[in-house]
């Protein structure tokens, strides 16, 4: 008997896989709603964790997630700084890995690809599309980070960083030009996505990544599975779940709950997470009782400790080009209001529908006033409110019928 169905495959080096995160994956999420839509689906992603700096596996190795969605791990050096040579071998040896198992396979209908890190610049999917003639559509989920970085931790290189990052975006601009359409996580860039195409009525959806509100709205109901304070009358508790990278404002968070402790106020900072700042968090919470560190957490843990919780922090670097980060998606649907660094897409939800405050990047003393003033009980209680009645537009499979229509309209016109 043949098999008809419509092969897809999703390319990122840098995707979590089953467990990992604290939201599962974008990918995985495309994998699993896809498969249940009827195509077959293999996530090629990479053997080396880049959020946890670990190995997965020691050579290739394939995961079954569910009935037609496997993820294939390729086989790659490791690094522990993100910034380094090391990385960049990291994502050549990917894309070598990569190139050699796609010689001995049959080419699928379509492929879902997100950019890469430092040097690798789309491969090999770039020549792989050109020689098979597979229609591409690319999910942006980030913009370049480098020269931001520089500017804002060794300006003095910040001029280099620029001219490297106009150097990569020459680099790129043959694969943009190829694709069959674009997808991104975020209207900034899609916006971008779409102009580096150069073709303005090309096919493109956003797609954030959203959340399945009601399986997660039951897990808040499961008993607590790690050991937390209790929690005293009129306490406020602030969650924040994520990477523990360069990216995010840790030291910021460290120094607020620092002054919350001796101005002795009744607010203590709840944090889960892995990363090149952790032992600074842990050292930090050994000597603050405001600071509990929970270390890495298992996703599912999560929303039971979020039902404990009065606050979300999103706390980012000052060059952070995040619009709409994924713990956003958690903290509305479990009801919190959201404390906010990020300038981008999420700071106009927060504002027009008061799910929460502002605060500025890397501020310490405005991190502790916008949780001082969100403390305040009737406006608390209000943003709560508005950041639940939010969540619903960000349910899961109502996002991505956008993008199931827009793979079946490129599939079928190239077919």
């Amino acid at each position: 008997m043949v098999n008809n169905m419509k092969k897809i495959w999703i390319i990122y080096p840098y995707g979590e896989i089953i467990g990992e995160k604290y939201l599962e994956a974008r990918h995985i999420r495309f994998g699993r709603i896809l498969a249940e839509n009827g195509y077959r689906v293999v996530f090629w992603t990479a053997n080396f964790s880049h959020v946890f700096k670990k190995r997965r596996s020691e050579s290739w190795k394939r995961i079954n997630v569910c009935e037609n969605f496997d993820i294939q791990l390729v086989p790659t050096g490791d690094y522990r700084s993100n910034i380094s040579l090391k990385r960049a071998g990291f994502e050549m040896q990917y894309a070598r890995a990569l190139s050699y198992a796609f010689k001995k396979l049959k080419k699928p209908d379509l492929i879902i690809t997100a950019g890469t890190g430092l040097l690798s610049a789309f491969r090999p999917v770039w020549p792989y599309m050109k020689e098979s003639n597979v229609p591409v559509i690319y999910d942006i989920m980030d913009i370049h980070l480098f020269e931001g970085y520089m500017r804002q931790h060794m300006k003095p290189l910040a001029p280099a960083a620029r001219l490297a990052t106009r150097a990569l975006e020459r680099r790129e601009a043959p694969f943009y030009h190829a694709v069959s359409g674009v997808c991104g996580l975020g209207k900034n860039q899609l916006e971008i996505a779409v102009k580096r195409t150069g073709n303005p009525e090309i096919p493109r959806c956003l797609v954030y990544n959203g959340i399945d509100i009601n399986h997660f709205r039951e897990q808040m109901e499961l008993p607590l599975s790690v050991e937390l304070p209790e929690k005293e009358k009129d306490w406020i508790w602030c969650a924040y779940a994520g990477s523990l990278g360069p990216s995010y404002d840790i030291s910021s968070l460290i120094e607020a709950a620092e002054r919350i402790r001796k101005e002795e106020k009744k607010i203590r900072f709840i944090v889960a997470g892995a990363g090149p700042q952790e032992d600074q968090l842990r050292e930090a919470a050994a000597k603050n009782d405001r600071l509990v560190f929970l270390g890495s957490v298992k996703p599912e843990e999560l929303p039971a400790i979020y039902r404990q919780c009065d606050i979300g922090l999103c706390p980012y670097a000052a060059y952070s080009t995040v619009d709409m980060p994924d713990k956003f998606y958690d903290y509305c649907a479990a009801g919190l209001a959201v404390v906010n660094s990020l300038s981008g897409e999420i700071s106009g939800y927060i504002k027009d529908r008061n799910a929460g405050i502002q605060y500025q990047a890397e501020n310490a003393d405005s991190l502790y006033d916008a949780v001082i003033r969100l403390s305040d009980e009737s406006l608390l209680k209000r943003c709560q409110e508005s950041a639940y009645q939010l969540a619903e537009q960000f349910d899961l499979r109502n996002l991505m019928k956008p993008l199931l229509a827009m793979i079946h309209d490129i599939i079928e016109q190239k077919g």
